[in-house]
């Protein structure tokens, strides 16, 4: 397998993962990047649902060492301050939620991604995952229970 086709068969969907958590697309494109050198040098490639579950918890793992933010332009008119404004309090409502779910453990922040950002069922989710069923709802249920607090805490008790 050569390195164009591993990009061309599964760069998309890697990136698209690492997306969805990061927000960025330069944290995306590393964490693609990142992903897909590890799995061009395995003997054997793997599939393409391994490589999306390695896409999130590099993705999970980057976000618990970000810090960085970006500053604002100065000549920004009252009408794109206002659009601006907007787009920030709902970029900050998505940062909080990253940053809650790189707080959780990792199965629950696993599980989590799984069900509410691919869309998997919980028999799915048991399957990648190699648990049971019933680990994934309580997985699940875990990391509601622990979001939840977690945004208690960072919203002042309006969760």
């Amino acid at each position: 397998m050569t390195w164009q086709s591993i990009i061309d068969e599964h760069g998309e969907a890697i990136f698209r993962v690492a997306y969805r958590l990061l927000g960025s697309v330069h944290d995306a494109e590393d964490v693609s990047q990142e992903v897909l050198l590890e799995a061009f040098r395995m003997p054997e490639f793997p599939d393409a649902s391994l490589l999306k579950r390695v896409a999130a918890l590099r993705s999970i793992d980057r976000l618990r060492k970000r810090v960085a933010t970006e500053p604002l332009a100065d000549d920004i008119s009252q009408r794109e301050l206002q659009s601006v404004e907007k787009a920030v309090e709902n970029q900050e409502s998505v940062n909080l939620l990253r940053e809650a779910i790189s707080r959780l453990p990792r199965q629950q922040a696993r599980c989590f991604w799984l069900r509410y950002v691919e869309g998997l069922s919980n028999q799915q989710i048991a399957a990648a995952e190699a648990i049971s069923e019933s680990t994934v709802s309580t997985a699940l249920c875990k990391a509601r229970q622990s979001l939840r607090r977690i945004f208690v805490r960072q919203t002042g008790g309006y969760a």
